[in-house]
């Protein structure tokens, strides 16, 4: 993790105690040290060696198209080539070779439909087809080796969006011609976003755990619903989180010790830990059951330590106050596209199947 004009970044350790490690860039070929030139920039590890870092802002305000690489072996920044569109608060994931950049905020914070991937291979960035209506803070996940899901987000009217429904998205790889999906699910609540999402093990990749999220007002949320896209089933389970808390990353890491839960959760100690993940949110660190049996029974166990808003800059709350708004411009609309987005069950049932099967 890193900021605009810092020379280092942080690396979370999970050896003797859990906590933030600052470590310092390298120097770049002139022998002069990197200076990290974003802010709110979508970080993602895709291996052990190797971090990226995509768009942002730049002085608090101006999207950036800026994609940096950073190697954990010779702690070098370097920079690879931008991204099309300039933009911020995107859904983002790894999927293979290539890294999915959907929807965001652009330079005049104005949200989009416009969606772009990265090949990690050849260092460029091709456009891909747009989504249906403007979304940003969409949280993504990939599924299998060929599936993208993305859920929630807002579309620009922050304040006004009351609906009560979940929106999924979803794109096949294997052809991206096809465009994206879309699901309407029915929820309990208003529409919200920056959730923690992740696939439920032992489910054929086919249900998804929520977690957390802020929603309308910056509403923070404890909330966990198990997701069904295919069936349209929204489910609350009777755990919640142990505080409230909103996910920037949507990337979880193997529990490599025992330590988060012998310290802080002593009551969670019978689960698999082998199958355990760790997923980092602004207020703390949350352990993800690796099996059904124990996402049911201990739903996410929450710790408030090690939180990544301790590490933000002073200035947090002017960063923070930015506007989104949407620029009333009408979306292309198709009649007869939209009564099919309204009735895909049997679409639903073959894609179902496919995922299944992958």
């Amino acid at each position: 993790m890193a900021f605009e004009g810092q020379d280092f970044y942080y690396e979370l350790s999970q050896k003797t105690e859990l906590k933030w490690i600052p470590k310092a860039f390298g120097v770049n070929a002139n022998g002069i040290p990197t200076v990290f030139p974003t802010m709110w920039s979508k970080i993602i590890q895709v291996n052990r060696n190797d971090v990226y870092f995509i768009g942002g802002t730049q002085d608090h305000y101006a999207a950036s198209k800026k994609t940096l690489h950073l190697s954990l072996q010779t702690d070098l920044l370097s920079d690879k080539a931008p991204l099309r569109k300039a933009r911020y608060a995107f859904g983002f994931c790894h999927l293979g070779h290539h890294l999915y950049v959907v929807g965001g905020c652009l330079e005049d914070n104005k949200s989009t439909r416009a969606c772009e991937r990265y090949n990690m291979q050849t260092d460029k960035w091709e456009e891909l087809p747009k989504l249906r209506f403007k979304r940003y803070a969409v949280s993504m996940v990939a599924v299998g080796r060929r599936w993208l899901y993305g859920v929630g987000g807002m579309d620009g009217q922050l304040d006004q969006d009351t609906r009560r429904e979940e929106t999924v998205v979803r794109m096949d790889t294997w052809g991206i011609e096809r465009g994206w999906e879309r699901y309407v699910v029915k929820s309990d609540r208003a529409m919200a976003c920056q959730y923690g999402l992740q696939i439920v093990p032992e489910s054929n990749e086919s249900q998804f755990m929520i977690i957390g999220g802020v929603c309308m007002n910056d509403e923070l949320l404890d909330t966990i619903y198990l997701l069904s896209p295919a069936s349209s089933q929204l489910t609350p389970l009777l755990h919640r989180t142990a505080f409230t808390d909103r996910f920037f990353y949507n990337q979880t890491f193997p529990l490599s010790t025992r330590l988060p839960l012998a310290e802080f959760a002593p009551f969670a100690l019978q689960i698999d830990a082998t199958r355990a993940r760790l997923v980092i949110g602004r207020n703390g660190l949350h352990v993800v059951p690796g099996t059904r049996r124990d996402m049911v029974r201990h739903g996410v166990i929450s710790m408030d330590i090690s939180a990544y808003k301790e590490l933000m800059p002073s200035d947090e709350e002017e960063v923070e106050s930015v506007d989104y708004y949407d620029d009333g411009e009408e979306e292309e609309r198709n009649p007869e596209e939209d009564e099919e987005m309204e009735d895909v069950s049997a679409e639903r049932r073959r894609h179902r199947s496919s995922s299944s099967n992958q």
